[in-house]
């Protein structure tokens, strides 16, 4: 079920081009905080997490340990995804959005989530950890991992080194139609 829900999730927040998606990403190296799926959009220096919960108890947990408030400091706009009907929009704190999926497998949103802030140090600090994760995730590639695979992986690594020196510098970057991993990188 937790599967089924995270694809959802990452197939809602996944805007062709624009965001770069991660699963099971922690605040810092062995962190206890682990983001069940995070999205950031460089261009639009917006971060959003989304946490999953597949049952009632989980859910609960998570509010009587304020899991939620802890999450709120990493990012612009946060979400709760749960199957329709497990949790009420009326539970959940003022900010937090929510994310029902269906049985059909699409995720819709029952409650918009608050946009706010997000300090310019937490954004770098995102930033770079999902970068982390993109090369960790890329050094563990197997025999049975498809060439075409890696070619894709490696790819949206490229764009992303591209989009963090672009931040970096400052600058915000220029349209430009992205590259597949068919078409090459430049040197």
């Amino acid at each position: 079920m937790t599967e089924q829900i995270t694809s959802a999730v990452v197939a809602w927040l996944s805007e062709p081009f624009s965001a770069m998606v991660v699963v099971e990403l922690t605040n810092e190296w062995g962190g206890s905080t682990r983001f069940d799926v995070v999205s950031l959009q460089p261009n639009k220096h917006c971060v959003r997490i989304v946490e999953v919960k597949v049952s009632r108890p989980d859910f609960l947990r998570g509010i009587r340990e304020h899991q939620l408030e802890r999450y709120q400091g990493y990012c612009n706009q946060l979400f709760v995804a749960a199957p329709t009907g497990l949790i009420n929009k009326t539970e959940l704190p003022a900010p937090v959005g929510l994310l029902q999926i269906g049985k059909s497998g699409k995720a819709c949103i029952a409650k918009q989530a608050a946009s706010e802030e997000l300090d310019a140090a937490q954004y770098k600090l995102m930033l770079e950890r999902m970068m982390q994760k993109l090369v960790v995730e890329g050094s563990r590639w197997s025999q049975e991992t498809s060439w075409k695979q890696q070619r894709e992986v490696y790819a949206r690594r490229q764009d992303f080194r591209d989009w963090l020196r672009a931040h970096e510098n400052g600058g915000k970057l220029p349209w430009r139609r992205p590259r597949t991993a068919r078409e090459g990188r430049e040197a």
